[in-house]
């Protein structure tokens, strides 16, 4: 969240939460998208909630053998 306020902040209004954006990740972090809070909401959906133009893919090519 914290890139994507760099992001709106930085560039004189042309990003803003309806901008469409696509986020990639490896499978190995998505996990953690998956995660709930006390309220049984995912991360995922807490993303969406705020941006919600952002599609969220996974990508294999993204995990290394030493690690994320």
């Amino acid at each position: 969240m914290k890139l994507w306020q760099e992001l709106v902040k930085n560039n004189s209004g042309l990003i803003t939460n309806n901008t469409p954006i696509t986020l990639a990740m490896s499978y190995n972090t998505y996990r953690y998208m998956l995660t709930t809070n006390n309220y049984n909401v995912t991360v995922e959906d807490l993303v969406k909630l705020v941006i919600p133009n952002i599609t969220i893919v996974k990508l294999s090519e993204l995990s290394l053998a030493e690690g994320e």
